[in-house]
């Protein structure tokens, strides 16, 4: 029980002084300029800016529903139809755990 104590102690002391050294770490990365903090202090040459959003479909007709091709139709700008001229040969069956 006492070895626990002490190896547990020592795990202690260690994540105690690791937090401290990278506290100070960052405080002066800060400090000097390196990071730019995201508050709203006033650094020079950082600038808050407005999320980016774009609008809302609206639809063709509120008395008709939504179709694939009316989808595609308004969305479907640089979409491509790719259609296989032969049948893939069947895939070998992969080693698993059970085998």
């Amino acid at each position: 029980m006492a070895r626990i104590r002490r190896a547990l102690t020592g795990s202690f002391a260690a994540a105690i002084a690791g937090g401290i050294i990278v506290s100070l770490l960052g405080w002066a990365a800060f400090a000097g300029g390196l990071v730019a903090g995201s508050g709203t202090g006033s650094s020079p040459g950082v600038h808050a800016t407005a999320p980016a959003t774009t609008p809302a479909a609206t639809p063709a007709s509120a008395d008709r529903p939504n179709t694939v091709a009316s989808i595609y139709r308004h969305d479907g700008r640089g979409v491509v139809f790719v259609e296989a001229q032969h049948r893939s040969a069947p895939a070998e069956p992969q080693p698993g755990p059970g085998s």
